[in-house]
């Protein structure tokens, strides 16, 4: 019975129940190729390693071997990597980088850079990784920031005072692209499924507070005799 009764109520409001499901999947279609199918996503990665500028024996208190200027100048090294990191990962990295592309006549904003480009230091190991939407400027961008890294150096480490750090690139850049996240692939079925439960709920209110009434059952559960029904 109780069934039958959902079931009656389904029939007067399905089309309440399915109009936010439409128009979602309106959507959905009108905008098809973003929604359906996410654009393809391109990202590219080097390794530098990085080392200080020369370190004088003089600069050094107790310098009495070169095993020691060695060991101050990776030391130094970890600490230069962990600031290019940050400057790379900075809005003021990113506005270099596109002053280098406008020199050769590719305008693209630094806001347009900032968050594509990211870096992670790991000892003297600088990993730089930059993620775009077109595979053709991907190159053209990692070219970009590789010259920035490698020749502007010195604007990122105050510490530096102005010198530029001796920066090795040890990668090819590759580009690959990056496959869909399953996420990404269901985000339109679920966003129907939560339209079609928001309708139903919706649905469901419609016939709560709908005043009319439409059975005997319903007299009856309200303490009156039903006597018969047309």
């Amino acid at each position: 019975m109780d069934l039958l009764y959902y079931w009656h109520i389904l029939r007067r409001r399905w089309l309440v129940m399915l109009v936010p499901a439409a128009v979602v999947l309106a959507v959905a279609i009108f905008t098809a190729e973003d929604a359906v199918i996410p654009p393809p996503v391109y990202n590219v990665g080097v390794r530098f390693l990085v080392a200080p500028p020369d370190i004088e024996e003089g600069e050094i208190p107790n310098l009495v071997a070169d095993e020691e200027n060695r060991y101050y100048q990776w030391l130094t090294s970890e600490y230069v990597v962990n600031g290019l990191a940050d400057w790379v990962n900075s809005i003021r990295f990113a506005e270099r980088v596109s002053g280098r592309l406008a020199d050769d006549g590719i305008e693209i904003p630094a806001a347009a850079l900032f968050g594509t480009v990211s870096a992670e230091a790991i000892r003297s190991r600088l990993t730089v990784v930059v993620n775009y939407g077109d595979p053709d400027q991907l190159a053209t961008v990692m070219d970009a920031v590789i010259e920035v890294i490698t020749e502007q150096n010195g604007a990122g480490i105050p510490h530096l005072n102005g010198e530029t750090a001796a920066v090795l690139l040890l990668d090819e850049p590759i580009i690959n692209e990056i496959a869909p996240s399953i996420t990404g692939q269901l985000d339109l079925p679920l966003r129907i499924i939560i339209a079609i439960f928001v309708g139903v709920v919706i649905g469901l209110a419609v016939e709560y507070f709908d005043p009319y009434i439409r059975s005997g059952d319903e007299l009856e559960a309200a303490g009156l005799d039903v006597w018969g029904e047309l």
